[in-house]
């Protein structure tokens, strides 16, 4: 009876901070490329069928992670593999659309290394072993035939490793944008070897499937409130379109919100790859993607693919509220 008692309690603690409690909608948005998509959204309060739009930035996606857990976001941007690993084990957000189709690059500071073939025998650094980072430089470097050139994984975040090339402990190193932008901007003695790609080849031409990053829905949001998550859905569409067709107002939006300075917002933005689409349109990339990371890591992705269910249909956008 007492552990009866300790569910009831956890679920209604659960169901307490629900968004169904809020007159209010979150959107939980790490910072880095995601925050770059937000600036048109973060010029005015918007507010969506009489509710608050919150966006909320935070340093680090596993704390987003965490509050999914907690059913306390409502929308939130997350690495497609990292959406994948949760949705797997039952926290049940699902991909939206896709923004960002690939930040990641090979970053050096010895002005003598020109491209890749001449890190043969060199260290690169990176975080997170198993992480998205990793698995697309070990399918670089076998590609480039690279048999004998290390990885080190000291470094735990993408500014600890910045922050190490700088001051020349390091010499070779994966990071993503927009810290890419901010080292070549402001050291003339950074290189950029290589863009880590992920890409299906077919008889007409290379296909880009670097579903790097996800906007995800709460699940239980999404079949309350479909007419609010279509407006926000096309809200953060249009958001995307603005930063690269407007970047020079976006970089204005940047510097006053204190997400980057101006000059390094419009250095970063062609480096960060912004291009929304809906996830039922590329739903057959965004599969094969998680495939073939699941392929060489499954860990990475829960240890499966995930159900056709992870991405939201165009049918499911174009419901009415239950």
């Amino acid at each position: 009876m007492r552990n009866f008692f300790v569910l009831a309690a956890i679920l209604f603690l659960l169901s307490a901070c629900h968004s169904d409690k809020r007159d209010y909608v979150v959107i939980a948005v790490p910072e880095g490329p995601s925050a770059l998509t937000m600036l048109q959204m973060l010029k005015d309060t918007i507010f969506v069928d009489n509710r608050e739009v919150r966006i909320e930035f935070y340093s680090e996606p596993q704390k987003i992670q965490a509050m999914m857990m907690r059913n306390e976001v409502d929308f939130a941007i997350l690495p497609t593999i990292m959406a994948s690993n949760l949705y797997n084990k039952g926290v049940n957000y699902r991909v939206l659309g896709i923004p960002i189709w690939g930040t990641l690059h090979v970053v050096t500071n010895i002005p003598l290394i020109e491209n890749m073939k001449m890190l043969e025998g060199q260290k690169v650094h990176l975080f997170g072993q198993g992480s998205t980072a990793d698995i697309l430089l070990r399918d670089l470097l076998k590609k480039e035939n690279l048999n004998n050139t290390s990885l080190n994984f000291d470094y735990s975040s993408n500014q600890e490793l910045a922050n190490a090339l700088i001051n020349e402990r390091i010499q070779t190193a994966v990071i993503s944008e927009p810290l890419v932008s901010q080292l070549i901007t402001k050291y003339t003695n950074f290189r950029i070897l290589a863009k880590l790609e992920c890409e299906e080849v077919t008889p007409e031409g290379n296909i880009n499937i670097f579903t790097q990053t996800s906007f995800l829905v709460d699940d239980a949001f999404l079949k309350k409130n479909p007419e609010t998550t279509r407006k926000i859905a096309v809200i953060y569409e249009q958001s995307c379109k603005y930063v690269n067709d407007s970047s020079y107002f976006a970089s204005l939006i940047a510097e006053k919100e204190d997400i980057l300075d101006s000059y390094n917002v419009l250095f970063s933005i062609p480096l960060c790859n912004i291009n929304y689409k809906p996830g039922f349109e590329v739903k057959d990339r965004i599969f094969k993607f998680l495939k073939k990371i699941h392929d060489i890591n499954p860990e990475s992705t829960g240890n499966k693919i995930p159900e056709n269910s992870f991405v939201v249909s165009e049918a499911e956008m174009n419901s009415k509220s239950h």
